[in-house]
């Protein structure tokens, strides 16, 4: 099995570090010796957590982002599970090593998150401009879908408090 080699070349473009997921398909048909070959699984293992030391030294130096690091590390877990249906300790041994079973998919969790925040901070916005102009609480609240409270509270946080 030569995955190093592979691996390096996908490492060595960031583009084709879209494609690491996909790289698997190459291997699958050594599955059925990592499955019964100790070695050769924990050669498997190895790689992968090679794979996770390069994806995180990525991630550190600015070249990918979290939310592109948990879609490739999910995306992974995706196509091993699907490849390695019938292999189970070659399923279990690489989906632990990229960071066990997933409840949900991750990057999307971080996306919807920073969407939300996004929403909301663009909602502050629209209320401290309302503010600015004076606008009275409950046309502010009724316009905006705002409570009276976070009006009054997002109003004396930012300076904007009136009668």
């Amino acid at each position: 099995m030569n995955i190093t080699q592979d691996m390096n070349a996908l490492f060595s473009c960031l583009a084709n570090i879209f494609f690491l997921p996909f790289h698997l398909f190459r291997y699958d048909k050594e599955f059925k010796i990592c499955e019964k070959d100790a070695g050769k699984l924990q050669d498997l293992k190895n790689h992968y957590s090679e794979i996770m030391k390069r994806l995180e030294t990525l991630q550190d130096f600015g070249e990918i982002d979290e939310f592109t690091r948990r879609a490739i590390i999910d995306m992974t877990k995706e196509v091993v599970r699907h490849l390695a249906e019938h292999y189970i300790n070659v399923k279990e041994g690489v989906v632990s090593i990229m960071g066990g079973k997933i409840l949900n998919y991750e990057a999307k969790d971080i996306l919807n998150q920073g969407r939300n925040e996004g929403r909301a901070e663009g909602l502050t916005q629209v209320v401290i401009n309302m503010l600015k102009e004076r606008y009275p609480y409950e046309i502010i609240s009724r316009l905006s879908g705002t409570s009276h409270e976070e009006i009054l509270r997002i109003a004396e946080k930012s300076g904007l408090a009136y009668d």
